[in-house]
């Protein structure tokens, strides 16, 4: 698997003003191993993008994260009401032990998979848009550390390893998504960021999304 992304708790790697290919609407799939070695307070993120800087700045495009029970999370934030719409796996991951898991939205519908199985899903009422917020926001690996969260933490850091973070412009099957977890599939790839050395942070698909070392993320 070569190398990985560890991080402390306080670290996490970033990526500035982030409009184009990583601000989702709809039909998309967020994916990454996560080896936790213990969970949060707050919550642990695996990935969080957030929304425009300004007035939209406190709201979230998409994020896959652990709830304070190592539970996954896989959400969203709508454009239209501000709210945060998420489906959690009904068990918590294990500590020391590296899990796959990916998120996909497409038509209302947020899925959640664990280990290439999907585990909950949940319908985006059909009284809203359905449409997250958007914009130049930081996409950020290991943390969600804009100053309000929603009354969360700000320093939500995540405590262990990450590897293999995947950001996809179409909603992977479960077929599609267990595929993923055993090689490349580069037909609809936004962002890859593998760690591997010499590389970390760097983006390995053709967009050029490389992220910059933040507090001191280590390989």
């Amino acid at each position: 698997c070569g190398s990985v992304a560890t991080f402390d708790g306080s670290s996490s790697i970033e990526l500035s003003n982030t409009g184009g290919s990583l601000s989702l609407t709809n039909d998309f799939t967020v994916s990454g191993w996560i080896r936790p070695t213990s969970f949060n307070s707050d919550f642990s993120y695996l990935i969080a993008k957030e929304a425009a800087t300004g007035s939209s700045s406190n709201f979230d495009n998409y994020f896959i994260r652990l709830d304070t029970n190592g539970r996954a999370q896989f959400g969203l934030e709508l454009a239209v009401n501000g709210n945060d719409y998420s489906v959690t796996s009904p068990n918590p991951v294990n500590l020391n032990t590296w899990t796959f898991v990916a998120g996909t939205y497409f038509n209302r519908q947020m899925k959640l998979f664990v280990n290439g199985i999907q585990v909950g899903t949940f319908s985006v009422p059909s009284s809203f848009s359905g449409t997250p917020y958007t914009g130049p926001g930081t996409a950020e690996i290991g943390a969600n550390s804009r100053t309000t969260n929603h009354g969360h933490a700000s320093s939500s850091h995540f405590h262990g390893s990450i590897d293999d973070v995947r950001i996809y412009s179409v909603a992977h099957t479960q077929q599609s998504i267990q595929q993923i977890m055993q090689q490349d599939n580069c037909r609809t790839l936004i962002a890859h960021w593998g760690f591997e050395s010499g590389q970390f942070g760097a983006d390995s698909s053709a967009n050029g999304n490389d992220m910059a070392i933040n507090h001191g993320a280590t390989q």
